[in-house]
């Protein structure tokens, strides 16, 4: 693979291991990549698992896929092997006849009414004569097959008899027992998704899965294996792996790691207990150790039985250290109803154990460094809660666990904003967006003290800018989802939102290139003042409310229903500004699904005239919320300006290709960062990238007339 980064602190390195691989059926897609990263330090490392449809389309069912880093052991193994002394083509016979010279196979001519003859073709013996290289071919011969009889007709062409020709040699099988050695690869798990139920979706569709590898960072160097294991029985998906780099010094600098369990295991069988797999492991001492964190990927497949285990119930596994329990979970996802992907045509909004079709799987990650011996072995163990399966014989757990050593802790106060979950217009967060209320964000402290307060500066490039004190509390190495207060939308023109964290705990942050964010974003749309809420109920109006909310998300209007099957009309009055609307369903099933008994309901927000303003698709899950404003439009929304950049990924200049109109050009980075500004007057503007460090950065082009908004990536 190409070098994609150069080094400083904050530059990006950016590999390629898998473009749009097929994952046609059952198996593994391995691929080499090459990481050019020696010598160099990286506070972020992250992989971009980009899920996609072949030609033909997706498949139906929800599959089980894993990214794995494949790392040698220097360990060697042996496999016994039969290998047979001749072959005939590709097949070993238990004996075979043959001549040197031709052979003939005899018939009867009806045309003649007499026996009749035809050249046999010839073939290929090869031998494999020697025991001590059983697999290379010590001779090959061309030879002709001799099992051949010669029958006897009648005056009808009846035959009557038969004999067999005689032949000039014969081969007898036998077996040569030998042992393939092969070195051990060990498995270590990036991350695992679970396919959506995809029926339908085009080869245009993709969907994008982040996950933080940064533990992984020392193994990625030079060329190394990258496996992507797709559990389908059926065609397909496709598979793009993008790793990004962010070089400069992490919080945690892994330095080992170690494979505790790997594999599918069965589960509530009484005679093959999950705990002959789950084994207690000891760990030998790591005196430089300074932290340490367990790592468990844990989901439960199959169902049926008495308690429709693994996939439909919930159980908890127990982490052990010594003999003491240090941790514990319950192996269970109860959102699956606010999937990011839906509706989808299968059961998607199900609770399932640990996972959710077309979910990244969450790892639970325990810190147990307090809890090793730094001069004796340790014991790590990990039990599941006891459990006896019923009629089900398929009943499992596919589980990774692995134990990550660190060295020195590097920061005490140190936060990073990792997301903007809205405004954000990525498919992964279509379930917050678009929003005219509080930015929903999700920071990560990444020092080893507890975080209480942080100052943010956030707002909208071309619009008010706002400082919020936020307080709470960020425990280390764990992360927070938070709305940024009162947000001031008025005005909003541009598509970019930006937020930075100034101050942690009243100080300066300790590492400053993790402290910014961006996002583009969607306007949502205007509503009138006064509109209505037509609503006709299913066969379980019990499970139903519906809310208007303010900005904040305070409730400002809730209605409740109890007739099945019955019309309901209510008319919304609201002063000028941001609202949501939401309908929230108890049973997580919304009002249209396919598998439900309830019926179907129906919900329109209407003009006071009766014009339908918004249809809401019935088959949302557990809750859909649709922000608006009413009385006045967020912004005076300017048509999308058309234009090209080429080419894209750049590397030392970029071409802003437009028509002939006039228009202000701003390019910024990931960070909000504003790099170049300037103005086009013709139909091209050529940018000297050269200078800029990899990376993915947002073009801006814009007049009084129109506005676009571009994304660009970078690559040297």
């Amino acid at each position: 693979m190409p070098v994609l980064g150069i080094a400083a602190e904050g530059d990006t390195v950016k590999v390629r291991s898998h473009d749009r691989v097929h994952l046609n059926w059952n198996g593994n897609f391995d691929r080499k990549a090459y990481f050019p990263t020696q010598g160099k330090s990286f506070n972020k490392v992250l992989m971009h698992y980009t899920l996609g449809c072949p030609d033909k389309g997706c498949s139906e069912w929800d599959y089980t896929t894993q990214v794995f880093f494949r790392r040698p052991t220097g360990r060697m193994d042996s496999t016994q092997r039969l290998s047979p002394n001749f072959k005939i083509g590709n097949n070993t016979p238990d004996s075979f006849l043959y001549n040197l010279d031709s052979t003939y196979s005899y018939f009867y001519n009806a045309g003649t009414m007499a026996l009749d003859s035809m050249a046999n073709l010839p073939v290929q013996l090869i031998r494999f004569l020697d025991a001590q290289n059983p697999t290379a071919a010590t001779d090959t011969l061309t030879v002709w097959d001799a099992l051949i009889y010669r029958p006897v007709y009648d005056m009808n062409g009846v035959q009557t008899d038969s004999s067999q020709i005689a032949f000039d040699h014969i081969i007898h099988k036998q077996q040569y027992t030998w042992y393939q050695v092969f070195e051990v690869i060990e498995n270590l798990e990036l991350g695992r998704v679970i396919t959506p139920y995809a029926n339908g979706k085009t080869k245009e569709w993709t969907h994008t899965y982040t996950f933080d590898v940064t533990d992984f960072a020392f193994l990625l160097q030079d060329s190394v294996d990258i496996r992507a294991r797709y559990s389908g029985y059926q065609d397909g998906f496709t598979i793009t792996l993008d790793f990004e780099l962010i070089e400069g010094t992490p919080s945690l600098e892994c330095y080992k790691i170690v494979s505790l369990w790997q594999g599918s295991f069965p589960y509530g069988n009484a005679n093959n207990p999950i705990e002959n797999y789950l084994k207690n492991v000891r760990v030998a001492p790591e005196s430089i150790a300074k932290e340490a964190k367990l790592r468990v990927i844990q989901t439960g497949h199959g169902f049926g039985g008495n308690e429709n285990c693994a996939e439909f119930c919930a159980k908890s596994h127990y982490l052990k250290v010594n003999g003491q329990q240090k941790g514990s979970a319950l192996l269970w996802r109860d959102d699956c109803g606010m999937n990011a992907i839906y509706p989808q045509p299968g059961t998607w909004l199900y609770d399932r154990a640990n996972w959710c079709p077309g979910s990244a799987v969450n790892p639970n990650d325990y810190f147990i460094g307090a809890h090793l011996s730094a001069t004796d072995s340790s014991d790590v163990d990990l039990d599941m809660q006891p459990f006896t399966n019923v009629s089900n014989n398929n009943c499992s757990y596919i589980v990774s666990g692995m134990l990550f050593y660190y060295k020195e802790i590097t920061y005490k106060k140190e936060l990073s904003i990792e997301e903007i979950m809205a405004p954000n217009k990525d498919s992964r967060y279509v379930r917050y967006n678009p929003t005219c209320g509080d930015p929903y964000i999700r920071i990560q402290n990444n020092g080893s003290d507890t975080i209480h307060s942080v100052e943010f500066k956030y707002g909208i490039f071309g619009g008010n800018e706002r400082t919020w004190l936020w307080t709470g509390t960020v425990a280390p190495y764990s992360s927070k989802s938070i709305y940024l207060a009162n947000f001031d939308w008025t005005g909003a023109s541009s598509g970019l939102f930006y937020v930075e964290a100034t101050k942690v705990d009243g100080q300066a942050d300790e590492l400053a290139i993790n402290n910014r964010n961006a996002s583009t974003f969607d306007l949502v749309p205007q509503m009138p003042n006064e509109f209505q809420v037509w609503f006709r109920t299913n066969l379980q109006p019990d499970d139903n409310t519906v809310h208007i909310l303010d900005a904040s998300g305070k409730e400002l209007w809730k209605r409740s229903y109890t007739q099945a099957s019955t019309n309901h009309f209510d008319t919304i009055r609201l002063v000028s500004g941001c609202y949501a609307f939401e309908i929230v369903d108890e049973s997580k099933n919304g009002i249209k699904f396919w598998a439900n008994s309830a019926g179907t309901g129906s919900l329109t927000l209407r003009a006071m005239a009766g014009s339908i303003l918004k249809v809401v698709d019935g088959d949302f899950g557990t809750a859909y919320r649709y922000y608006f404003t009413a009385g006045y439009p967020l912004s005076n929304q300017l048509p999308e300006a058309q234009f090209q950049l080429y080419p894209n990924p750049g590397n030392k200049l970029v071409s802003v290709n437009h028509s002939g109109d006039t228009y202000a050009i701003r390019v910024v980075d990931v960070q909000g960062r504003v790099v170049w500004n300037g103005e086009s007057t013709g139909t091209e503007t050529r940018l000297n990238t050269e200078a800029w460090t990899s990376g993915v950065y947002f073009v801006e082009l814009s007049n009084s007339e129109s506005k676009g908004i571009q994304k660009l990536v970078i690559q040297h």
